[in-house]
């Protein structure tokens, strides 16, 4: 009797181990899940921390007061009023660069693509016509749809990575927007906003 007592209490003592053992699994899984998620969304807001401060520093610096003439690939002098005749909205304007990193110009390029926005324009920084050449081939540019400026048009261009401009039918930049890596949905957002905003005027 005494050992059929003890065999269940040894029993009782090794289901609760393993219940016990099993729910502490379970809560170090959530535990470590919660941690992973938490950790994300730090990563996150400090993204956006960042680019906000970043917009709100290059956004106060100089500026040009307006877009005249840039080059196309062929090397004709041309200006926006020949690419949007009757335009009376805003037009969307991603400043790109041979020299900088491939992955940021990527990620630009696929946020001005992903916009869905008609009035849109690639303008690279280096005039030369070989330098055209590979950023349309490099990132499946339309011809149509990219010139070539070589004069600083902000503060931003001394940045190593593309941004933004917004520009109206009077050809004057109405603002800059600077997007970070990685920031995803956030850029792709804020542009939208932007936009929408810009358009309402």
């Amino acid at each position: 009797m005494k050992k059929n007592v003890l065999v269940i209490i040894g029993a009782c003592i090794i289901a609760f181990l393993i219940a016990y053992s099993f729910t502490l699994n379970r809560n170090n899984k959530v535990l470590a899940n919660n941690q992973v998620v938490l950790s994300k969304k730090l990563i996150e807001n400090e993204r956006n921390v960042h680019c906000l401060m970043q917009n709100y520093i290059y956004s106060n610096k100089h500026i040009n007061e307006r877009l005249d003439s840039f080059l196309t690939i062929s090397g004709r002098v041309d200006n926006l009023d020949n690419i949007y005749h009757e335009s009376d909205s805003v037009i969307l304007i991603c400043r790109i660069s041979e020299n900088h990193c491939s992955a940021c110009t990527k990620y630009a390029i696929d946020l001005a693509r992903n916009s869905g926005y008609k009035k849109m324009l690639f303008l690279a920084k280096n005039e030369k016509k070989h330098s055209l050449r590979n950023l349309i081939e490099s990132y499946n540019i339309d011809t149509n749809k990219i010139r070539s400026l070589e004069m600083e048009i902000a503060t931003a261009d001394c940045l190593m990575y593309p941004y933004f401009l917004f520009v109206n039918k009077e050809n004057k930049i109405l603002s800059i927007y600077i997007p970070f890596e990685a920031n995803n949905e956030n850029d792709q957002r804020m542009i939208s906003l932007m936009l929408d905003e810009y358009n309402k005027v």
